[in-house]
């Protein structure tokens, strides 16, 4: 499952939030990858976001090589309430532009 959700704190809508999760026997088989890289291509052709950020477990290192295929760029750590990780946990956050920032008027 992919999901990309909007950054609220974004303020001009043109950022999302991606996530996702694959069933431990689907490990390894690339199946992560293909998959982001066709909801990259709808996140920049048709809902025409600028950026796509994504967070992964500080030590979810194959996590971490996915987001770095599809040409995301680690920005630094912080802590992020994670429902699914019963509270609090240490994250690394990814970045991928995807178009320039418009010019301002």
């Amino acid at each position: 499952m992919m999901t990309l959700r909007p950054d609220i704190d974004d303020g001009d809508g043109r950022t999302a939030d991606l996530g996702y999760v694959l069933g431990r026997d689907w490990w390894g088989r690339g199946i992560a990858t293909a998959a982001g890289r066709k909801v990259l291509v709808v996140a920049r052709d048709q809902l025409a976001l600028a950026r796509i950020a994504a967070d992964v477990k500080h030590d979810n290192h194959r996590s971490a090589a996915v987001l770095r295929r599809l040409g995301f760029t680690e920005t630094g750590r912080r802590m992020k309430y994670w429902p699914a990780r019963g509270g609090m946990v240490l994250v690394r956050r990814f970045v991928l532009v995807l178009r320039a920032p418009r010019p301002a008027p």
